[in-house]
């Protein structure tokens, strides 16, 4: 089980995106303790998946932001989700825009 000042790490290296020498002062830790931190199995699993949430949280953010979009009638944002889930309609559909067009002016012998 980690120990309480490696979940900090964790939660400033993910969070925070401090560099390792600011953790490292923050924490007052040294540089060899934060060195077989980082190559410890279970740190780095844990690390994998506290990244794993923000991602999620992120996406879910995105998506929201998305949907918003689309309900503003932004076409290219609508286009990007479609595009990017690799829809495709099932139907085609052609429409024939060709048309006579009569005019009747009406009778020849009035007026």
């Amino acid at each position: 089980m980690l120990k309480k000042k490696q979940y900090e790490a964790i939660q400033l290296l993910v969070y925070e995106n401090l560099r390792d020498s600011e953790i490292k002062e923050e924490l007052k830790i040294s540089d060899s303790t934060f060195w077989r931190w980082k190559k410890n199995e279970e740190f780095c699993a844990e690390l994998e998946k506290e990244n794993r949430r923000k991602f999620k949280s992120l996406q879910t953010k995105a998506l929201h932001t998305m949907a918003k979009l689309i309900e503003e009638g932004h076409f290219q944002a609508a286009k990007y989700i479609l595009d990017g889930n690799d829809y495709a309609p099932t139907e085609k559909h052609e429409l024939d825009m060709s048309a006579t067009i009569t005019v009747d002016y009406g009778d020849d012998d009035e007026g």
